[in-house]
């Protein structure tokens, strides 16, 4: 019995000392109070894969003789790939506008912009253009990335530890004699 209360009190006390991954939204930002000081120091977390394709490939194109009288077309395509893993840690660079946060999983000027629409929605990956493919055009360390249809779902939460403090007291009343 001893065995078994030991275990569930573990058990009760893990659930009370986890912190919980929320989405971030206006919501969450009223209710606690951040500022864009706070943002600073706040931790952000991505859900979902975000794939960037570049747009502004570097490609070239040379064309030569041989030897043989032949015609050798020589061809470079330059591709540059940007995955951002489902839970990599991001950190707040700047308010676009009251609806719009960029979020860096690298450096500061490589950044991606979440907003939302709504007070209760959560901030989701915006893109400065989206094709009717589902696609969308970000702009991401100065260069033009197309955004995968996949990661046009991405969002961004934050962990939200609630540490419950109660005291209290217990008092013995002695009696009172007549």
């Amino acid at each position: 019995m001893k065995k078994v209360l030991f275990i569930s009190s573990l058990f009760a006390l893990g659930l009370l000392s986890c912190a919980k991954n929320i989405p971030y939204s206006h919501e969450v930002e009223n209710k606690y109070g951040l500022t864009e000081d706070t943002l600073k120091h706040l931790q952000f977390y991505l859900v979902h894969d975000v794939i960037l394709n570049s747009i502004d490939d570097n490609n070239s194109k040379d064309t030569e003789l041989d030897e043989n009288g032949n015609i050798v077309v020589k061809e470079e395509v330059n591709k540059d790939r940007i995955l951002i893993k489902s839970g990599t840690r991001g950190v707040f660079v700047k308010r676009i506008n009251p609806n719009q946060i960029a979020v860096s999983f690298e450096t500061d000027d490589k950044y991606l912009i979440f907003g939302a629409t709504t007070q209760r929605g959560k901030y989701i990956i915006q893109a400065d253009e989206w094709k009717p493919s589902g696609e969308g055009i970000v702009t991401y360390g100065g260069k033009k990335y197309k955004l995968s249809k996949t990661s046009s779902v991405a969002y961004v939460t934050v962990k939200l530890k609630k540490i419950k403090k109660m005291n209290a007291s217990q008092h013995i009343a002695k009696g009172r004699k007549v």
